[in-house]
Formats: C-alpha cells, structure tokens, sequence
C-alpha cells in the first residue's frame, strides 16, 4: 500500500525520505503510516528506514521507536557526486518495502 511506500525529495543540501504518500503529499492524497505504540498486541511502526546509492552504499539510516511522531522520515546529506537514491523501509507488521529510485544530480560548483 502508499503508505508503506517510502517517498525521496532532494533538496539543495539535503535528502528527506517520508514514509507513506500523505506524507509526500502533505496529506493531499494518500496516508501516513501510523507509529503506534499501544502495547503488544497493538504496537505498528516503521522500525528503520534507509537510502542506498547505485551501488548499494548506504547513504543514511535511521532506527525508530513507536513512540516517534508519524510521519517517518530522516534526512541525510546530499551527495555532490550524483547518484541514485533508492529508498527502503521495515514495517514490524508489514516487512520490508522499496520505494521508487530518484537519480540526484550533480551539484553544480
């Protein structure tokens, strides 16, 4: 589902991975995977999200509790050198998930 989709945008230093379209979107269109921490039988979360680049260096990777205020997300350096970034996420209910690849372009001097 969208909200197990990992979403990137590239800003001009920084690369920010939301988890869930409604995150992308700004609650426009889709959900926010939820970070539930109700106990046991009820806890849901996304329990890390990372980025790797074409050749499968990871770029950046963050650990989350359910306790953590949805939406998921982490942001980690742009790289100068252009590259793909393709984003990856846990769910504890849900497994793993991959979003869509994003090429970032070089950084002009």
């Amino acid at each position: 589902s969208t909200k197990h989709t990992p979403y990137v945008t590239v800003g001009e230093d920084l690369v920010t991975i939301v988890v869930g379209q409604g995150a992308a979107t700004n609650g426009s269109v889709g959900a926010v995977h939820p970070m539930v921490d109700g106990g046991p039988e009820s806890i849901h979360y996304i329990e890390v999200v990372y980025a790797v680049d074409e050749d499968g260096k990871v770029l950046g990777m963050k650990r989350l509790s359910p306790s953590d205020a949805a939406p998921a997300m982490m942001t980690f350096k742009r790289p100068a050198d252009g590259t793909v970034v393709t984003p990856y996420l846990y769910c504890n209910l849900h497994g793993w998930h991959q979003g869509v690849p994003v090429r970032v372009p070089v950084v002009a001097e």
